[in-house]
């Protein structure tokens, strides 16, 4: 409930599944809403959206890196992000693959929406998904290179969408959203995910793969070649001024006041956004 709303009210949602169907329904028709979601409030009250979309379709993505210190509300924040995918997208147009290496609590409860792929954690049962994940990601990669081939050598998930919106017959390829909690101890146990994240980022734009990276602290050594393809900043209460820094530019996010969802935007124009994240972990109020 940043800043006095939750994500439904931001996302103009009345409580019930018509309202989410709805709402799916009338941002299908506009592809500007096409992974566009509210994540809070700024500080005049107004919504604050993400855009996933790359810039040259007017968004900020597509991907991007998350840094907040313990009790910043970072898990929060992330819970929003998918939920608000989730609810603005039917599974047709939006997958996600949840990656949390600290345990599993950000995404628990979320391995039942159907847009979700997998849920992966740190548990001791789970560690070969990892090793499963990274080879499911690199065949994902290749199949969408072979339905692009197989279209016409489209250059992209773009050129496709417009080859359907036209009667072609061509397969429908949903975005596929990686959303990584704890990178940094991922990558520490796998470091060789590296190649494939960098991958992933290089590609990213042309075969709809976005990629959001997360972590309490910003070990800048383990994003050896990351950085320049993670356009859009988020950046919670850090440890230090130097990891805002590293983030942002600027020292300002160690200085936000302890109060969870307290951040700051920054979408590669220059102008950083502080705004209060939305929750969506305290239930309803009753009407």
């Amino acid at each position: 409930r940043g800043g006095g709303n939750g994500l439904p009210e931001l996302l103009g949602l009345a409580p019930g599944s018509a309202g989410i169907a709805a709402l799916r329904h009338r941002r299908a028709r506009v592809e500007a809403d096409r992974l566009r979601v509210p994540i809070g409030t700024d500080e005049r009250g107004l919504p604050v959206v993400l855009d996933l979309k790359e810039s040259a379709h007017g968004g900020s993505g597509p991907h991007g890196l998350c840094i907040g210190a313990t009790g910043s509300g970072k898990s929060e924040l992330l819970r929003t992000l998918v939920l608000g995918l989730a609810a603005t997208h039917s599974s047709a147009e939006l997958n996600l693959v949840l990656v949390d290496f600290k345990g599993g609590a950000t995404f628990l409860g979320l391995a039942g929406l159907p847009h979700v792929s997998a849920v992966i954690t740190n548990l001791v049962d789970e560690l070969t998904l990892v090793d499963r994940m990274a080879d499911a990601l690199a065949g994902e990669i290749n199949r969408r290179q072979e339905v692009l081939r197989a279209a016409g050598n489209l250059t992209g998930v773009a050129e496709l969408a417009a080859a359907r919106r036209a009667g072609a017959r061509v397969p429908q390829l949903p975005a596929l959203v990686m959303v990584v909690d704890e990178f940094t101890e991922l990558l520490a146990q796998r470091p060789e995910l590296v190649d494939l994240f960098v991958t992933i980022g290089r590609l990213g734009r042309s075969l709809g793969l976005h990629l959001l990276l997360a972590s309490q602290r910003l070990d800048e050594g383990r994003l050896r070649g990351l950085e320049s393809h993670l356009s859009y900043r988020i950046a919670l209460r850090t440890f230090s001024a130097g990891e805002s820094r590293a983030v942002l530019g600027v020292p300002d996010a160690h200085h936000l006041p302890p109060a969870p969802g307290s951040a700051f935007l920054a979408t590669g124009t220059g102008e950083l956004v502080r705004f209060r994240a939305a929750c969506v972990s305290v239930p309803a109020a009753a009407p």
